[in-house]
C-alpha cells in the first residue's frame, strides 16, 4: 500500500524520532520502509543499522550512497526502490504522529488515482506548535494552497506511478522541486486534501527553508521555476500568487518593525479578498 522513504544526510540528533515513528505504523498500511543514507558516515550508518536491528522490523532496509548525491538524485534513486503504489517521503527531522496515519481509510487509497493525497500537519518550532489546516472548498483554493503553502512531505502520500510519469524530482528547480512536482502532479491527475493531521513538521535553524538559506536554496532557481510554472499556471490569479509567494517567502523582510509587517500582511489579505469577489 505505502512505502516510506527516509532521506537523511546524517542528522543523528533528529533521525531516531523519524525512524521510530515509521516503525510504529501499521504493517497493513505501510509495507516498506527504506532509509536513503546520504551521510557518507560509517558512524551514522552504524547508528541507524543498530536502531533498525533493535526494531526487529522486516520492512526496513538501507540504501547507502558512497558519494554525496543531490537532493533530487537521492529522492529519485529512492523512488526506484518503491514497491508500493503510494510513497511518503519522511525527512529525518520530521516524524509521523503515533496512530494518525493508520486512521487513513484503506479504500481511499485503493480507489484513488490522483497525483497525491495531502493531509494536515502539525507545525512545531522552539516557541510553539499548532495544527495547520487548509480549509479548501474549491479548485482555485487548492491550487492557491499548493503555491502558498506547498504540501509537506511528512503529511503527503504521492502516487508512485504518477510521480514516475512526470519524471520524478528535478535539480534545476532547487528547493522548489517539490512545488513544481506537486503542480505537475495536480495537472496530470488531480489531488485530494484531507483534514487529518498525520505528521509533525519541525521548523528549526537547520531547515533548508530557514530564512538565512532561502535566497540561495530558493531564490537562485526562481527564473527556471517561473518559466516552468507559467506553462502550468495560465490564470492571472495563480501567476500573481506565485510571484507574491516569492516576495513573501523567499525574500521575506526580517528588518521591518512588527507593526509594518502586520500592516503589509493585512493589506495583502484585503487585496486577495477583494480579488476573490
Amino acid at each position: 500500500m505505502i512505502t516510506i522513504l527516509i532521506p537523511t544526510i546524517g542528522r543523528s540528533d533528529l533521525v531516531m524520532k523519524a525512524l521510530l515513528s515509521a516503525h510504529n505504523t501499521s504493517v497493513d498500511l505501510v509495507r516498506q520502509i527504506v532509509i536513503l543514507d546520504n551521510s557518507q558516515s560509517r558512524e551514522f550508518n552504524d547508528l541507524i543499522t543498530k536502531a533498525i536491528a533493535e526494531f526487529r522490523d522486516d520492512r526496513f532496509s538501507i540504501a547507502v550512497y558512497p558519494l554525496r548525491k543531490s537532493m533530487a538524485q537521492s529522492w529519485n534513486d529512492g523512488l526506484l526502490k518503491v514497491a508500493q503504489p503510494w510513497v511518503l517521503y519522511l525527512h529525518d527531522d520530521d516524524e509521523l504522529i503515533y496512530g494518525a496515519i493508520d486512521s487513513i481509510n484503506h479504500d481511499l487509497l485503493d480507489q484513488c488515482d490522483t497525483g497525491f493525497v495531502s493531509f494536515d500537519y502539525r507545525l512545531v518550532t522552539e516557541k510553539f506548535k499548532r495544527d495547520i489546516k487548509r480549509n479548501i472548498v474549491s479548485e482555485e483554493d487548492m491550487i492557491i494552497s499548493i503555491i502558498e503553502n506547498c504540501p509537506k512531505f511528512v503529511s503527503t502520500l504521492i502516487n508512485t506511478a504518477k510521480l514516475k510519469e512526470i519524471g520524478g524530482w528535478s535539480d534545476p528547480y532547487g528547493n522548489f522541486l517539490d512545488l513544481v512536482a506537486f503542480l505537475e502532479l495536480y495537472v496530470l491527475a488531480g489531488a485530494k486534501f484531507k483534514s487529518i493531521v498525520i505528521g509533525v513538521y519541525l521548523k528549526h535553524e537547520g531547515n533548508e527553508s530557514n530564512l538565512s538559506k532561502r535566497e540561495a536554496g530558493y531564490g537562485d532557481s526562481i527564473p527556471v521555476v517561473t518559466a516552468k510554472c507559467f506553462t502550468i499556471l495560465k490564470s492571472k490569479r495563480y501567476r500573481r500568487a506565485l510571484l507574491e509567494m516569492y516576495t513573501n517567502y523567499v525574500y521575506e523582510r526580517n528588518d521591518y518593525p512588527l507593526v509594518c509587517t502586520f500592516l503589509e500582511r493585512l493589506n495583502r489579505f484585503i487585496y486577495r479578498c477583494s480579488r476573490a469577489r
